[in-house]
């Protein structure tokens, strides 16, 4: 995973650095990505994909605010040893600030924190017996991420996301495309 990043990273700064310049931009963007979720609980470790949209405001090139929708898909595992599974389906939203630093006039680095509210839905089947429970709560949030201007108004980025669950783990990593109005 760390060497997924790592090239990724590469990548965007070898192509921000042949890319022609853009002025600074301030005002609202829309986005949408997707990826790979992990989520933990307990003893268990699921992934599956992930999508999201996100609206948000940026007050310059160095500061942003942001609400997103993130919804991975239900993963799941399977026990084959007593014929069972552990099913978990979560959706959520998240209120981030984010501060960036421009690397280049096109490229840049960022984080964020914030705080994300979610559902979560757990499906326990064990032997033909089924046991259900649901939650929300919401927990702390922070990201790391990179980003590429591309023309004037849009952007590609590329980020990994964690929420501080009170019991277990959730990560993201997702690739997102912006345009800013």
């Amino acid at each position: 995973m760390v060497k997924q990043w790592m090239v990724g990273v590469l990548a965007m700064g070898v192509f921000a650095t042949s890319a022609s310049s853009a002025a600074e931009i301030s005002g609202f963007y829309v986005g949408a990505g997707f990826g790979q979720a992990y989520n933990e609980v307990g003893r268990f470790s699921l992934e599956d994909s992930v999508v999201k949209a996100f609206v948000g405001f940026a007050f310059n090139d160095y500061f942003a605010t942001e609400l997103t929708y993130i919804d991975p898909q239900e993963a799941e595992e399977r026990f084959d040893d007593v014929d069972g599974r552990l099913a978990v389906d979560s959706d959520g939203v998240m209120v981030s600030a984010i501060a960036s630093l421009p690397l280049h006039e096109r490229w840049s680095l960022f984080g964020k924190v914030g705080w994300t509210y979610y559902d979560a839905r757990q499906i326990v089947e064990n032997d033909g017996e089924r046991e259900t429970a649901s939650e929300s709560d919401d927990d702390f949030a922070w990201g790391l991420g990179t980003a590429v201007k591309i023309g004037r108004l849009w952007s590609l980025r590329f980020e990994y996301e964690a929420v501080e669950v009170s019991e277990g783990a959730f990560d993201t990593i997702t690739v997102s495309g912006t345009v800013r109005y």
